[in-house]
């Protein structure tokens, strides 16, 4: 389970991951966790 103040949602069809000054290593939890609820995803860094 990703650990941030952002949890993600397991009910959306589509993730769009934004890594804006934090960097790509904080959202790499949310990305897997679409790929275990097959989700969709894209990264915008």
């Amino acid at each position: 389970q990703p650990r941030s103040l952002f949890a993600p949602v397991s009910s959306g069809r589509h993730h769009v991951l934004v890594a804006g000054g934090i960097g790509v290593t904080p959202l790499l939890s949310h990305a897997q966790a679409a790929v275990r609820w097959g989700r969709s995803f894209e990264f915008i860094y």
